[in-house]
C-alpha cells in the first residue's frame, strides 16, 4: 500500500463519505458528524495517507520551473541517496503545477561542471536546488542567480560568499572535530594521520569540506600537537588508479596509524587495505552509503559519520515548494544531526 499515492477523493470513496467531508476533517474546518469523522480518520490511518502541505489552493493557476543540479552518480552512491530524497519530496508534497529538470555534472571535472551550470542557467528556472562540489565554479553560478533574483538552495555543502535561500547539511567544522576524536580513540599512539582527498590536476577549488578539515586539524593540534598529518591525493574516477596512488603513498609513509576521509569514499581505502591484508590502520569516514556500511560491518572501517543525504534532498525540495506555493522563506542554515555509526549500529540506522 505504501507505493500507492492516495488522493482525497480516494479517501472519500474508501470511507463512503463526500470529498468535502474528507477535506473538512483533514483541515479541521466546518462541522462533521462524529461518525463521519471516525470513518475518515480510520481510513487515513489504515492507508497511511499524508496530506500535502502544498495545496493547490495556495498556488492558483501559476506553474513553476525547478532545476536540480547534482554531481553524476551511480545507484547506491551518496548523490543517488540525495536524489532519492528529492524525488520522494516531489512525489509526496507537490500538488502545484511544476516542471522539474535534472542536470548532472562530472564531479572530477570542473570544466564540465561550468558547462552544466551554463546550460542549467539557460533554463531560466524559478528556483534551483544545487549539490555543490567545486567552490569557485559554484560560487560564480550562485552569484549569477543572485544577480538575477533567482532563489536557490544548497544541499550537502555550503559555498562561501554566496547567498542561498537555504542550506541543508551538517555543521562541518563540528563534524571534523568529531572525526578527530574518534580517530584519536582507536589509532595506535605515536603514529601518523593520513587525510585522503581527491586528485585534481587542473583545479584546486574542490570543496571537500574545507570547514570539516579545519575542525579535524584544529582538534588534533590541540590534543596531539606532535602527530604528523599527511595528505594523500588518491581518489580518482577509477578505483584501481586510486589503489596505485595509495601504493605510492603508503610505501613512502610507513608510520600511518589512522586514515580520515571527509567524503563518501572510505570504502575505496577499506577495499585497498583488505587487498593488502592490512587491518592495523584505523579508518574514520563519512557517508552511510551501502558500500561504506558493508566495510564498516566487516571491520575495515571503524566509524562513519552519516550526513542524511536523503533528508537533505527531501528538505531542500520542501523549502522550495513551500516558497513557490506560500511564499514562505526558510531559515538559511538548516543543520542536520551528526550521526555516528559503528558496525553494531549500522543495521538499525535510518536517515529519515
Amino acid at each position: 500500500m505504501k507505493n500507492i499515492r492516495y488522493r482525497i477523493k480516494d479517501i472519500a470513496q474508501l470511507a463512503k463519505v463526500s470529498v468535502g467531508t474528507v477535506d473538512r476533517v483533514i483541515h479541521n474546518r466546518g462541522e462533521v458528524s462524529v461518525e463521519s469523522r471516525r470513518k475518515v480518520e480510520e481510513t487515513i490511518a489504515k492507508v497511511g495517507y499524508k496530506p500535502s502541505i502544498f495545496s493547490s489552493s495556495y498556488a492558483g493557476l501559476k506553474s513553476y520551473k525547478l532545476v536540480i543540479v547534482l554531481p553524476q552518480h551511480h545507484e547506491g552512491e551518496y548523490w543517488d541517496l540525495c536524489e532519492q530524497g528529492i524525488k520522494k519530496a516531489l512525489f509526496e508534497l507537490s500538488k502545484i503545477k511544476i516542471e522539474v529538470n535534472f542536470f548532472l555534472y562530472n564531479q572530477f571535472d570542473p570544466v564540465h561542471c561550468d558547462e552544466i551550470f551554463a546550460l542549467a542557467f539557460i533554463e531560466s528556472a524559478d528556483a534551483y536546488l544545487i549539490g555543490p562540489v567545486f567552490q569557485e565554479e559554484t560560487k560564480r553560478f550562485a552569484n549569477k542567480l543572485t544577480e538575477n533574483n533567482i532563489p536557490y538552495v544548497f544541499i550537502d555543502n555550503m559555498v562561501e560568499s554566496s547567498e542561498p535561500m537555504a542550506f541543508f547539511g551538517m555543521e562541518s567544522y563540528s563534524c571534523g572535530i568529531i572525526q578527530a576524536r574518534m580517530l584519536i580513540n582507536c589509532m595506535l599512539p605515536g603514529t601518523d594521520i593520513a587525510v585522503m582527498s581527491y586528485l585534481l590536476t587542473n583545479d584546486n577549488s574542490y570543496i571537500e569540506n574545507v570547514s570539516k578539515k579545519n575542525g579535524f586539524i584544529s582538534h588534533f593540534q590541540s590534543c596531539l600537537p606532535q602527530t604528523k598529518i599527511l595528505y594523500s591525493y588518491c581518489f580518482t574516477e577509477n578505483e584501481e588508479e586510486s589503489w596505485r596512488l595509495m601504493d605510492h603513498f603508503f610505501l613512502e609513509n610507513v608510520n600511518i596509524g589512522g586514515v580520515v576521509v571527509f567524503n563518501s569514499r572510505a570504502h575505496i581505502v577499506a577495499s585497498y587495505f583488505k587487498m593488502k591484508g592490512n587491518r592495523n590502520i584505523r579508518i574514520v569516514g563519512c557517508g552511510a552509503i551501502p558500500n561504506n556500511i558493508a566495510w564498516l560491518k566487516d571491520g575495515y572501517i571503524d566509524f562513519l559519520i552519516a550526513e542524511r543525504p536523503e533528508y537533505q534532498g527531501y528538505m531542500g525540495i520542501r523549502a522550495i515548494l513551500e516558497f513557490f506555493s506560500r511564499k514562505i522563506k526558510p531559515k538559511v542554515n538548516n543543520f542536520t544531526p551528526i550521526d555516528i555509526l559503528v558496525k553494531e549500529s549500522a543495521d538499525f540506522y535510518n536517515s529519515f
